[in-house]
């Protein structure tokens, strides 16, 4: 923690790999200092015996990391595992399938965890699975997501990270083809570098380097001309010390003097590096980097002092009644360039409601002037230009969510909370002692979007339907399922029919019936599960 707020103070960014290889341990020496089959039954145990989510590692572990950086202006990304070579993707196990580990994993951070939602997930791939017709190395492997795709509430946070290395760390067939390195375009295309334009999914190279002779410089030369071609240039060099044994370092043995041949390699790959300047607010995180230095262009962001301007409004839902959200917005920077002057700002929204809320539609308009960028808030298709889901997760109440923003041409634009409907949940009705939850619509209904009606529906449960996203054709329903009981269920079935897509509900023999997946399982009292939704087409 100490480390990162220091990397803040000099404007560095962070993103943080959940790593573990635990190589200069002992296994059997019976050495609490150093062995690793005493400390993983310890630390086990205690994760099983003492911690929310028992042996789910990966989500306890990912809770705490999310828990201890939201709040750091510089953390912007979590590598949810480092190199899964021994998994699966696509053999629909759940005990080795990484893709729907994966979906669990990001599904949790997203909903469950404060501040979640706001990181970048980082995906590194899987070595053998699905098989490739060349070999990869460990993380490269992303093609099982083809068949079988990731998915989280927040597809725009996710990023495929895969580890990339040449004939230093490890030989392959393809090195020692005669076409070598024109052939090396071809392999990479099919391992990684379809994701973007197949999938819509960015790709940040997490792991590549190597020692710059012989014929790794003849590779390390071609991986550069390709992700430049790709425009694939953001990634993690491996590594800056020295003592990589079979890379080596940007510095030297001595471990002070830069490797001018790497550098320069890195300045072709990114000929003007990003300037990164974090900018002031009255909500910015823990670790606040200094001023800007003197002399930075203007281009680079100055302060503003433009006071937020508020505008509440009664948002009123069909199934919460008369509820209140209010929207503020504020200039946190501006800047002049050829263009005119373009101003930063961010949306505050604070909900002052008696319950969680994450169905905040605001309203944007900027005196004729179009949005030029914005974050953490989606346009909404088929509604008013101006009209914005903001993609916040239960803004508790009396909180407030500033995560979201724009950038614009306009100075003083006007804000306000637009209306987006909500789906009642499904009331308890008495029934039979079973652990079926059902919501059937009338045959004039418009799919799942109807309201909801009980048959066969256990008492001990309820069902909230809430829409998040709305667009054109369709839209986004996320579902949160309570055990209103007093003992743990082990068998949840939701009924929900016409949907297109889905994430973290199991799909049954019987149409439409779908059960929570078994990570999910029992449902305890008191505790929503809150992971569930669901796309459909009207």
């Amino acid at each position: 923690g100490r480390v990162v707020e220091r990397y803040a103070t000099m404007w560095n960014v962070v993103a943080l790999d959940l790593k573990n290889e635990p190589y200069k341990t002992t296994w059997g020496s019976r050495d609490p200092r150093t062995d690793w089959g005493m400390a993983v039954s310890r630390i086990g145990t205690h994760i099983q015996r003492n911690c929310p989510g028992g042996e789910r590692f990966l989500l306890f572990v990912g809770g705490r990391v999310v828990e201890r950086y939201a709040t750091m202006w510089n953390v912007v990304a979590l590598d949810l595992k480092n190199e899964p070579y021994k998994t699966t993707w696509g053999s629909r196990d759940p005990r080795t399938d990484w893709g729907m580990a994966v979906s669990r994993i990001g599904t949790h951070i997203q909903r469950n965890c404060p501040g979640g939602e706001r990181f970048l997930l980082f995906v590194e791939g899987t070595c053998d699975s699905p098989p490739t017709p060349h070999p990869c190395f460990w993380g490269e492997n992303v093609t099982g997501a083809r068949t079988h795709p990731i998915s989280i509430p927040f597809m725009n946070k996710l990023v495929f990270s895969p580890h990339v290395y040449g004939p230093c760390v490890s030989s392959q067939p393809y090195f020692n083809d005669p076409h070598f390195p024109s052939n090396m375009h071809r392999v990479w295309d099919s391992h990684f570098g379809f994701a973007p334009s197949e999938l819509g999914i960015a790709v940040v190279i997490g792991e590549w380097g190597g020692k710059y002779t012989g014929a790794t410089r003849v590779w390390m030369d071609a991986f550069v001309s390709y992700l430049v071609s790709k425009g694939m240039t953001d990634t993690f060099f491996w590594c800056l010390n020295p003592n990589s044994g079979d890379t080596g370092g940007l510095l030297k043995d001595d471990w002070t003097t830069p490797d001018p041949e790497k550098l320069a390699l890195l300045a072709r790959l990114v000929p003007e590096a990003s300037i990164i300047s974090h900018l002031h607010s009255s909500h910015q995180g823990q670790g606040h980097p200094p001023p800007l230095p003197h002399g930075l262009p203007s281009t680079h962001g100055t302060t503003s002092s433009t006071q937020p301007s508020l505008h509440q409004a009664s948002h009123v839902s069909p199934s919460q009644g008369s509820t209140m959200i209010g929207v503020s917005s504020s200039v946190r920077s501006s800047w002049t360039d050829d263009a005119g002057t373009h101003y930063v700002h961010d949306i505050h929204v604070n909900n002052t409601d008696v319950v969680p809320r994450s169905d905040v539609c605001v309203c944007v308009q900027a005196a004729g002037h179009a949005l030029e960028q914005t974050w953490n808030m989606q346009h909404m298709p088929g509604r008013e230009a101006d009209t914005y889901a903001i993609l916040a997760n239960n803004i508790a109440p009396g909180g407030t969510y500033s995560g979201a923003g724009f950038i614009t041409a306009c100075a003083s634009p006007s804000v306000w909370i637009g209306n987006i409907p909500l789906v009642p949940g499904a009331s308890s009705t008495p029934a039979p002692s079973s652990s079926l939850l059902s919501s059937s619509s009338s045959s004039s209904s418009t799919g799942p979007l109807s309201t909801p009606t009980s048959s066969s529906q256990d008492p001990r449960l309820s069902v909230e339907f809430i829409l998040v996203n709305q667009w054109e054709g369709g839209g986004q329903v996320n579902i949160t399922i309570t055990n209103n009981g007093d003992q743990p269920l082990q068998h949840v079935v939701v009924h929900v029919p016409g949907i297109a897509t889905s994430w973290n509900l199991e799909p049954t023999t019987t149409p439409g019936d779908f059960t929570l997946p078994a990570w999910g399982l029992p449902l305890r009292p008191g505790h929503p599960f809150t992971s569930a939704g669901y796309t459909y087409r009207s």
